[in-house]
């Protein structure tokens, strides 16, 4: 009976101890997570065809995948990358980047976690979002264990990118897998402007060159001008402009000549640079020619020599200009010989006058 009731006692004992041990080792509610590798995605977005850097914000979404386990929390949820007008465009291209971090991720259990990134939103219509693009995070994470293979409470955690076809994204040297999109500015969004330039009547001089301004009401961005002739010079312009910057610019065109703004790229894939939220206005210098008249988008002939604030739209915005001059020749040899033709009456009339005078002073 002694002897079992030491037994029972030892027992005790060691339950004590047993429970005293893991009172000072308590099971943590959330373990440390030590990071093998990147812990974050660089969104990598691209703009093509532009010629100067637009303001747009793009807004991505991360949403956990279906069927993910619990206990994962402080995943992020979403991110932006911010285009501000200033970066600097390359080969019709502007890019910027963002990184999307999960070092602050938090886990109760070991399991591996996965997180759609997709682009969901622009603040800019007339630069749409990469909507066939999406990428999937895979976070796979691992008890931490101790000498005796005992899991401490703690996790590892390493993080792997792939791409919509399920294609991992490789990276060297431990960078940030890179969440590329890209798209084009919506043509709709942008116009170009065509200004032309023809003569009539019948003293109009074909090879005569005429001063044209173009005023836009964005005074911010630059936007080229093509179709000139570099050589031409007159009133007013030394030499031809390749940009209208600062909101204006004034250059020379002849008989046939179209000067286009805001049109860029090679032939047969242009695209236009000029938001259609831009107003503009073009004025010509006639030169003293009689009339002046014209049309935008193949409308009616107005008489004037400029118009201001019209509206821009998607596409081509034609303006086309024609000075007329056709001074008739009989009206220019006749302004030329009235004035002797009213000496000779004068003398004239003086004669006859003095003759009829002189006459009757003889007869009385």
């Amino acid at each position: 009976m002694k002897k079992l009731f030491n037994v029972y006692n030892i027992g005790l004992v060691l339950a004590i101890a047993l429970i005293s041990v893991f009172a000072l080792k308590p099971v943590k509610a959330t373990g440390t997570v030590t990071w093998s590798g990147a812990n974050s995605v660089t969104i990598d977005r691209t703009i093509n065809d532009v010629t100067i850097a637009p303001t747009v914000t793009y807004t991505y979404t991360v949403a956990a995948v279906s069927g993910n386990p619990d206990g994962a929390g402080s995943i992020p949820t979403s991110a932006t990358v911010a285009f501000n007008g200033s970066e600097q465009v390359t080969s019709n291209s502007v890019n910027k980047t963002q990184s999307l971090s999960f070092s602050g991720a938090t886990f109760t259990k070991p399991g591996d976690y996965s997180y759609t990134i997709t682009e969901s939103a622009t603040n800019n219509v007339a630069y749409p979002i990469d909507s066939t693009n999406h990428y999937t995070v895979i976070i796979s994470v691992r008890n931490a264990v101790d000498a005796n293979n005992i899991p401490t409470g703690d996790f590892n955690a390493s993080l792997v990118l792939k791409d919509k076809d399920n294609s991992k994204v490789e990276t060297t040297g431990g960078a940030a897998p890179e969440a590329a999109f890209v798209s084009s500015p919506d043509s709709s969004g942008f116009g170009h402007i065509s200004v032309s330039s023809a003569v009539k009547g019948t003293t109009a001089d074909l090879n005569e060159y005429f001063p044209y301004t173009v005023t836009l009401s964005d005074s911010t961005n630059t936007y080229s001008i093509s179709g000139l002739d570099s050589a031409a010079t007159c009133t007013g312009v030394a030499t031809q402009p390749s940009t209208v910057s600062g909101g204006t610019a004034t250059f020379c065109l002849k008989h046939g000549q179209t000067a286009v703004i805001g049109q860029d790229g090679s032939a047969g894939s242009e695209f236009d640079s000029i938001p259609t939220s831009v107003t503009y206005g073009v004025s010509v210098n006639n030169l003293g020619y009689d009339t002046t008249t014209y049309s935008i988008d193949n409308g009616t002939a107005t008489t004037g020599t400029s118009f201001t604030n019209h509206a821009l739209n998607a596409g081509n915005n034609q303006a086309a200009f024609t000075n007329n001059k056709s001074a008739s020749a009989l009206t220019g040899v006749l302004t030329t010989i009235i004035p002797y033709i009213l000496v000779v009456i004068i003398a004239v009339c003086g004669t006859v006058a003095y003759t009829t005078l002189k006459q009757r002073k003889q007869g009385v």
